[in-house]
């Protein structure tokens, strides 16, 4: 975690993009080890799971930074969310704005793309990358060789699973993430094909999304990676 965090001064607000539980086995080994930090017990570190977070918890987060630390001089909070209301980010957003001297904030979500432009703004933002990427990388660029007939079965697949509780829509953002890195990596850097891939991850936060429409959608417009690569060693 101190690679990605940095050895300097710490930053008064991280956005780390990754697998929950991952990261907070991370951070909580930075917390003992880089920062001396006691993580039971300790008064000055809050640590906070949401589903969605709301205004209500927003506003109980501002009252708790705004009270001095019981034991030396630094606060640190630790949020993982899955999503957050417009009402509780700009709430979140003055408080980032203007933060009780010695608090840091430690967000968790599966990506920065659920957060308002002025919040991420303020955002120390680093993606966290856990043991079992290299599975995700191959899922991406499986699916990115495949024709848009295997494409269909794997997003039937998907949905499927997400119907019978084994995958989850933060599972599916994930997959988007990897399948954009894959693409940057390939240096095929299509801005309307990143775009597409952007619109599909806010889709997926509404409640009537369709995860296997979704994915279909993507299925016939991704470029088909082994013919780019075929082409371009000709």
């Amino acid at each position: 975690m101190n690679k990605i965090i940095g050895n300097g001064p710490l930053h008064h607000a991280y956005l780390i993009e990754g697998e929950r539980r991952s990261v907070h086995l991370a951070l909580n080994r930075f917390f003992e080890n880089e920062l001396k930090l006691k993580i039971r017990g300790n008064p000055d570190l809050l640590f906070a799971e949401y589903d969605t977070f709301t205004i209500d918890e927003a506003r109980a987060l501002k009252d708790w930074q705004s009270k001095r630390p019981a034991v030396g001089e630094q606060k640190f909070f630790v949020l993982a969310l899955n999503n957050a209301t417009h009402q509780a980010q700009n709430s979140l957003l003055k408080v980032l704005e203007e933060p009780t001297a010695g608090t840091h904030f430690f967000l968790i979500a599966p990506s920065a793309d659920i957060f308002l432009p002025t919040v991420r703004s303020r955002l120390f933002i680093v993606k966290f990358t856990s043991e079992n990427i290299g599975d995700g990388e191959k899922e991406a660029e499986k699916f990115l060789k495949s024709n848009v007939g295997e494409r269909f079965a794997f997003a039937k697949s998907f949905a499927d699973k997400i119907t019978d509780g084994k995958k989850t829509k933060t599972d599916v953002i994930k997959f988007l993430d990897t399948i954009e890195l894959a693409l940057r990596n390939k240096n095929l850097a299509d801005p309307a094909v990143f775009e597409q891939l952007l619109q599909s991850k806010i889709f997926l936060r509404s409640s009537g999304a369709s995860v296997k429409m979704l994915l279909e959608n993507l299925a016939l417009h991704l470029p088909l990676t082994s013919s780019v690569e075929k082409n371009a060693s000709e």
